[in-house]
């Protein structure tokens, strides 16, 4: 997988090897367990179905984790020497590129109060071990990609939604400013020219680039601006779109 493993002679350490190229196409899996050959097989169980990565211990864990693609899902361990899986899970947590990455415990120990701890800490599931297989894990993790998918799916269709609200009404908005437009240069007696030129200023062309637009000179351009100024009684260009825009501003 990801994270191949060899177990040399007498020993159950795992090794990183090169192994497989990350498959973008399987959800990834994040491991921290020290007890080396439980590592192992959890590595070696689910290669098959998932990008899987793995480390001895919170420490490791942190120290590696930043070098990996993000994982959809992490199971630690709680009980490991050098940083056990609270203080992993919290100094994870800290970083906000993992703050949505569901946590699953692993632990030997199966108290009442052991759960809450974990649950209430912020992990979404517990384990209790030893595991008699990988068919708990497997239903586990696949019950919270499930969830995280629909999540996903529901956040972006509220995104999509909200987006498609304020367009319309920024629309309704730009709709309306055309209506009130059109109206105030109607009243202040604009003709059809000057309204083009009017527009033109809205959209923030200068002088010359009016003159190209509507193909005539900057000297006619400068006559027909006089024109607008005297006729609703603006100061600059600023003031001629407030007057048309916002007249009761």
């Amino acid at each position: 997988g990801a994270f191949a493993v060899s177990r040399p002679a007498g020993s159950f350490t795992p090794v990183p090897a090169p192994g497989l190229p990350h498959d973008r196409e399987k959800p990834t899996l994040f491991f921290v367990e020290d007890n080396a050959e439980l590592l192992y097989f959890l590595l070696t169980g689910l290669e098959d179905r998932f990008n899987v990565y793995g480390a001895a211990n919170g420490a490791a864990a942190l120290e590696r984790i930043d070098s990996l693609p993000k994982p959809d899902v992490i199971i630690s361990d709680i009980m490991m020497d050098v940083m056990d899986g609270y203080e992993f899970f919290n100094r994870l947590k800290a970083r906000p590129r993992y703050d949505d990455v569901p946590f699953i415990f692993l632990t030997a120990v199966s108290s009442p109060l052991e759960k809450i701890k974990s649950l209430s800490g912020g992990a979404v599931d517990f384990i209790t071990k030893p595991l008699s297989g990988l068919a708990e894990l497997e239903a586990k993790i696949g019950s919270l990609l499930e969830f995280v998918s629909r999540k996903t799916a529901l956040l972006k269709k509220d995104l999509l939604e909200r987006l498609r609200q304020v367009m319309a009404q920024e629309q309704s908005n730009l709709s309306g400013q055309d209506d009130l437009l059109e109206r105030n240069m109607h009243s202040f007696g604009l003709t059809e020219r000057e309204s083009r030129i009017v527009e033109c200023l809205r959209e923030g062309l200068q002088n010359k680039e009016i003159s190209a637009r509507l193909g005539t000179s900057t000297r006619t351009v400068d006559t027909h601006l006089y024109n607008i100024y005297r006729k609703t009684g603006a100061q600059n260009r600023i003031d001629l779109l407030n007057r048309l825009l916002n007249p009761h501003g």
